[in-house]
């Protein structure tokens, strides 16, 4: 992955958006984890959350985690803030106007411009 999202990887996490629009929250975010090939090590490595979520995310045990599980995982897939919207509104959420959503926000937009090794 390089310093910004490149034109056809976007185009790529677009298309996912697009072909998962219809299907529930953690089958959509399972398609972006796959995208990035994501395993229980790699999950807790890019979000620093407990490598057990991933798999019950990925089971179906966990239905829908809470909005700071979420962006710590869009952040760490390296999402664009539109698509992490998108994915939000298909978990029944939305950013609000308060601080702490102008905080994730903020963050989404700027780790999509750093480098990742």
């Amino acid at each position: 992955m390089g310093k910004v999202l490149s034109f056809e990887e976007l185009a790529e996490l677009e298309k996912i958006a697009l072909d998962t629009a219809v299907l529930p929250f953690g089958q959509r975010l399972a398609a972006f984890m796959d995208y990035r090939h994501w395993t229980p090590l790699r999950f807790t490595q890019y979000t620093n959350l407990d490598g057990a979520l991933y798999s019950k995310l990925r089971s179906g045990r966990r239905k829908r985690p809470d909005m700071r599980t979420i962006i710590a995982i869009c952040v760490g897939l390296r999402l664009p803030l539109h698509i992490v919207e998108d994915l939000l509104r298909s978990a029944g959420m939305a950013f609000s106007s308060s601080w702490e959503h102008r905080a994730y926000r903020y963050v989404i937009m700027m780790m999509n411009q750093r480098e990742v090794k």
